[in-house]
């Protein structure tokens, strides 16, 4: 602190600047002593003292805690049996095939044209019209039916010339790009489907404004089958707690969570932090996370009297386990069957003739795999009250292990679980016909190991 000689008499009034560079250096050294030697010109010797001006340290303190500490990744062998929708979906007041639907310019481009090497159901619907194609080139005795349906409503109502226009594309794509023969392609029109989705709404309207394909050849609606690699996380998030005291309240804060290859998290607001914040991973691309490396978590702190701090404790480690590595190691691979049962009609939860053949497979399935757990999840679309739909979700789940059980003739104790989620946390983001309809499903997941 400062020490100020000085001549002739003091002033009545000193200030003395205090440090500002190292506050918490002179708040360390305890309180302020206080004095002042005078001396007149007799050299007389007079000290000055007063009580100490006494310091205080108010300082905002944090730590971070992080749970996982560590994330385990592992690339999963997926076989996936997805549904076929034969719907091809149309604009209103329109018979022009929509541009989501993927469509070649000629026959030429369908050489090669393999429907096991897509993964995602709504990648495989996109694709209908090719797999049908192909399906239809490979076995020249089946024949389909072509039904165009309108929303009979408005400017569609009664308008079956306009369904016939949507049945009709179908086919003249069917038989330009892959040479099916008209005669093999029958034309039926009518107002709604057969089985219509509600038509006071207008996300129902627009579900019946379709061509459906109709086969008594089951082979051409048959599920679409594909085996790919996919990667499973031991945790769905990573959670965040942070204690904080903070005498004169926090100003901002910012939260990044990330590694090499992926942002998790870029987080900024004001005030107090939440007592905790889950970083989801939910549909992330897991590999890249994997391969990114360690995640760092960082909290920056500002309090109300301009006070920084930065939390940064260790990274969150992730041991990520790749197919070559279990094989090199002649270890067993995880692998996971997904089954989907497409589809219920709007509002319904019986299981039809196709979905019944799906079950028979999943209990066969089933008895050649002992080991194999087994999960059944019913889900719905968002169209209706979700209670509602919670219950119908339960309804279909339920279906599903009834048969289950009945078909593989006794008990499958804790291999086998059922649940309905409703429409609380779809499959697809309910925005257009496909992805509804694609919603009103139930899910039957196997695991286990294997060494194939």
């Amino acid at each position: 602190m400062p020490n100020w000689p000085g001549k002739a008499p003091p002033p009545a009034e000193l200030k003395i600047q205090l440090p500002a560079t190292d506050l918490k250096a002179l708040a360390a050294n305890g309180d302020l002593a206080v004095r002042m030697d005078l001396e007149d010109r007799m050299g007389l010797h007079l000290e000055l003292t007063t009580e100490p001006v006494k310091v205080t340290f108010v300082q905002t303190r944090a730590s971070l805690a992080i749970t996982p500490a560590g994330l385990k990744i592992e690339e999963i062998k997926t076989i996936d049996v997805s549904p076929m929708l034969g719907h091809i979906y149309f604009a209103r007041g329109s018979g022009e095939i929509l541009p989501q639907y993927v469509r070649f310019s000629g026959p030429g481009e369908t050489a090669g044209f393999d429907e096991q090497k897509f993964t995602g159901t709504l990648e495989k619907y996109y694709q209908d019209l090719n797999i049908i194609g192909k399906r239809l080139a490979g076995k020249p005795e089946a024949r389909i039916t072509l039904v165009g349906c309108n929303d009979n409503s408005a400017k569609e109502k009664g308008n079956k010339k306009l369904s016939t226009q949507r049945a009709e594309a179908v086919r003249n794509y069917l038989k330009a790009i892959w040479n099916i023969a008209p005669e093999r392609m029958a034309i039926e029109s009518r107002n709604l489907p057969a089985k219509p989705s509600s038509i006071q709404l207008k996300d129902g309207q627009a579900e019946n404004r379709r061509a459906e394909i109709v086969s008594t050849d089951p082979a051409i609606l048959a599920p679409i089958r594909s085996t790919y690699l996919t990667s499973w996380i031991d945790t769905p998030d990573l959670t965040l707690r942070p204690d904080v005291v903070a005498p004169y309240g926090i100003a901002n804060w910012r939260i990044t969570v990330a590694n090499a290859s992926v942002t998790l998290a870029d987080l900024a607001g004001k005030g107090a932090l939440a007592k905790e914040t889950r970083i989801p991973f939910g549909s992330r691309d897991l590999k890249a996370l994997a391969t990114g490396g360690d995640i760092t978590v960082k909290i920056e702190l500002q309090d109300r009297a301009g006070q920084r701090m930065v939390l940064s404790p260790a990274p969150v480690t992730i041991d990520f386990t790749q197919t070559t590595e279990r094989l090199a190691q002649k270890q067993n691979l995880r692998v996971q069957e997904k089954y989907a049962l497409v589809l219920f009609d709007f509002d319904k939860e019986t299981i039809d003739t196709p979905n019944q053949e799906i079950i028979n497979t999943i209990v066969a399935r089933i008895k050649s795999l002992p080991q194999a757990t087994v999960e059944i999840v019913g889900h719905t679309d968002n169209i209706g009250k979700e209670s509602y739909n919670k219950k119908l979700s339960e309804r279909r789940a339920l279906a599903v292990y009834k048969l289950l059980s009945a078909g593989f003739g006794e008990s499958l104790g804790d291999r086998i679980r059922y649940s309905g989620v409703g429409q609380s946390t779809p499959l697809f983001d309910n925005l257009s016909p496909e992805a509804r309809t694609f919603n009103r499903t139930v899910t039957v997941t196997l695991e286990y190991l294997s060494a194939e």
